[in-house]
């Protein structure tokens, strides 16, 4: 019998398309400051993002550092002389009008909103965030938003949960289920909470043992199929 009440839901890669936001950012970013954009830079930007942000899910730098850092590499990469700090302002501001969502999320959270709590959770930039789901039609659908730079700690740490359930007054974990894309943010975070998991794996990517998780799904509507 499904007991679940609350789905805490990360945003990005799997509400909304990242992917797609990053690059579009990314293009008018280096369109504005007349740099050059081929998929071969987008790849680049992507790498070195990824790897900063595991970098931050682990405590190894944080997210200041991590925003100035990401373009000081690119434009290294490009050898170009301009300003990360300039840079990274001018790529968070085009991101915040990037509110392009995954196919499906907003029928589904539509669907589920009048019997469920859903709440974002998310380790993004708290201004881009903000711009993002303000904007987006999912907003009036949340009971609350998460965001790890307000919380003062991150996904995967107990921490970051402990917050939500205490903010959402969730006094009997059994009830929530964390829904995410992410094994190392989401899915770990919640097995160290010691909450159940719903892990979305579009891609279908090897699964980690050393990370289980109560749940797999390849699409947002199947989600809708656990909790019938």
């Amino acid at each position: 019998m499904n007991i679940y009440r609350h789905i805490l839901l990360d945003a990005d890669g799997t509400l909304f398309d990242f992917e797609r936001a990053e690059e579009e950012a990314l293009r008018q970013t280096l369109r504005r400051l007349q740099l050059p954009f081929s998929r071969a830079i987008r790849l680049r930007y992507q790498a070195i993002n990824q790897e900063l942000w595991e970098a931050f899910e682990k405590g190894q730098i944080d997210k200041d550092a991590l925003k100035v850092e990401r373009f000081s590499r690119l434009l290294g990469a490009l050898a170009a002389p301009d300003d990360p700090e300039a840079v990274n302002r001018v790529y968070m501001s085009e991101l915040g009008r990037c509110a392009f969502l995954i196919d499906g999320a907003e029928a589904v959270c539509r669907r589920l909103a009048p019997r469920y709590q859903l709440s974002l959770i998310t380790n993004g930039i708290a201004a881009v965030q903000h711009a993002r789901i303000g904007s987006s039609p999912l907003a009036g659908l949340m009971s609350g938003i998460f965001i790890s730079e307000e919380i003062g700690c991150q996904k995967p740490q107990a921490g970051f949960f402990d917050y939500v359930l205490e903010a959402l007054a969730i006094d009997d974990k059994r009830t929530a289920l964390v829904v995410g894309d992410s094994l190392s943010a989401d899915m770990l975070g919640g097995q160290n909470a010691g909450l159940d998991t719903c892990w979305y794996n579009p891609g279908r990517k090897t699964a980690n043992p050393a990370v289980p998780t109560t749940y797999e799904i390849f699409s947002l509507e199947d989600l809708e199929k656990i909790l019938s």
